[in-house]
């Protein structure tokens, strides 16, 4: 192995993927050392290393001849990205100690790709939390500074990423849970056109807005990730293969819109000239329709959850129903409790009306966004509606910390890509229409450079 004048975190995973390929770095050596910065942690950004299996994994994909996209590339999963053999317990006391059963649709493709997977990040607990400290494992700092919050819900993996613990990383992103950690750990993060990567082996939070995500140092890093991860997949209805346009992957002169009722911080307006100026009056109804549905959909997919089918369990309860209350009340974290609870009131007899028109505001968004890209390629958005906070902030109006989804769930309740980029504190977001990922990726490079 050549002697390089800088650190292995320092590459990024393309140049280490092309390096490693060319035997100029050892894939043994560098996962040893990606390992022993995972196993120094001081982030709480991962609540396991998967040091005895990275390490035998590392070992035989050094005398392979044939070697995949990924060559071994240190990559860290959320904690709810199954990976047979391993624990994913969503950060929850509920799934402590629950071993996978079989690999997720992305963890396959990147095994079959030849990645090395180092461990498993926090995140908050079922997914459900913007700044990270809804972890039943505790709270993360951010990658780039102690004293400020790495953001939620996949905030182990973007502080991971952030703080040289690997080359990249997967997340999950319901609402923004990728893009927000992203931009305030000064990275590159991703939401794909909804059913573009499968969905296949996560644990499921909203099923119909959540998709797995991905955190990269570059956007080159990014498109290589995601041809890898994305296509058709018969374990999960909901995914799509794309037949993308190479006309308009290219898109010599993109047109590039921002939304008028919203007030851009100054330091954007490098970003905005050469700009068209769109409306969508609409867009301030996303938050309500976004948390109508996600907290709906949440509490039917945690009903399962229950002392009997699997996870943990309580031994004095005196009737099933006494199990039920007993297990959710210990078992589950306090924001957990809260989105069900207002999930099934939602979808009582009695409130039925309000999930409907929460359902309602969602079709119209996504009427409102196909009529604008016929106009446009790409919309402009801040990506965070504020900069990092800081770690010691009080942090339990609930309300307060669902506006910070503000600019993110958009793109999740319309099923559009989107993609933010480490500008600013609170990032700059990159949207396009529904299927135009590739497009998307050569409009943010722009950007990039």
């Amino acid at each position: 192995m050549k002697n390089l004048e800088f650190k292995f975190e320092d590459f990024t995973a393309s140049d280490f993927i092309n390096n490693a390929i060319e035997n100029k770095v050892s894939v043994v050596e560098t996962t040893k050392y990606f390992l022993e910065r995972c196993k120094n942690d001081k982030k709480n950004a991962l609540l396991e290393v998967f040091e005895k299996d990275a390490l035998k994994r590392a070992e035989e994909l050094s005398h392979k001849t044939i070697r995949g996209k990924l060559f071994g590339l240190p990559v860290i999963i959320k904690d709810n990205i199954l990976y047979k053999g391993h624990i994913s317990s969503a950060a929850s006391k509920m799934l402590e100690d629950f071993i996978s059963p079989y690999n997720s649709t992305v963890v396959q493709k990147l095994l079959d790709e030849d990645a090395i997977i180092l461990g498993r990040s926090n995140m908050d607990e079922f997914a459900m939390g913007t700044t990270g400290s809804n972890s039943a494992f505790g709270i993360t700092k951010n990658g780039t500074d102690d004293n400020l919050v790495s953001g939620g819900s996949s905030s182990g993996s973007a502080s991971a990423l952030a703080s040289g613990l690997c080359l990249a990383a997967l997340g999950t992103d319901t609402g923004g849970s990728v893009r927000l950690p992203a931009a305030w750990n000064k990275l590159v993060g991703f939401k794909p056109t909804y059913g573009s990567i499968s969905r296949y082996g996560l644990i499921a939070f909203a099923s119909s807005i959540e998709q797995c995500g991905i955190f990269t140092k570059n956007v080159t890093d990014l498109s290589l990730l995601y041809s890898v991860l994305s296509g058709k997949d018969e374990n999960d209805a909901s995914s799509v293969c794309y037949v993308h346009d190479t006309h308009k992957m290219l898109c010599p002169t993109p047109k590039i819109g921002r939304i008028k009722e919203i007030t851009y911080p100054k330091e954007y307006q490098p970003f905005l000239k050469d700009t068209v100026e769109i409306s969508i009056p609409n867009l301030s109804l996303s938050l309500a329709g976004y948390y109508t549905v996600a907290t709906a959909e949440a509490a039917s997919n945690l009903d399962r959850f229950d002392g009997v089918k699997y996870g943990s369990t309580v031994k004095d309860a005196e009737s099933v129903g006494d199990l039920y209350t007993n297990v959710r009340t210990k078992y589950f974290g306090t924001e957990v409790k809260r989105r069900i609870i207002t999930g099934n009131y939602n979808l009582s007899n009695e409130n039925y009306d309000i999930y409907k028109m929460g359902t309602a505001v969602i079709r119209d968004l996504k009427k409102t966004f196909e009529k604008v890209f016929q106009n446009v390629d790409a919309i402009l958005l801040p990506t965070a509606s504020i900069p990092p906070v800081k770690l010691h902030e009080d942090m339990t109006d609930p309300l307060k910390l669902y506006n910070m989804d503000l600019y993110t769930v958009t793109a999740n309740v319309t099923g559009i890509p989107s993609v933010t980029l480490p500008v600013l504190p609170t990032g700059l977001q990159i949207l396009a229409a529904r299927g135009n990922d590739y497009l998307l990726f050569n409009i943010a490079r722009r950007f990039e450079k």
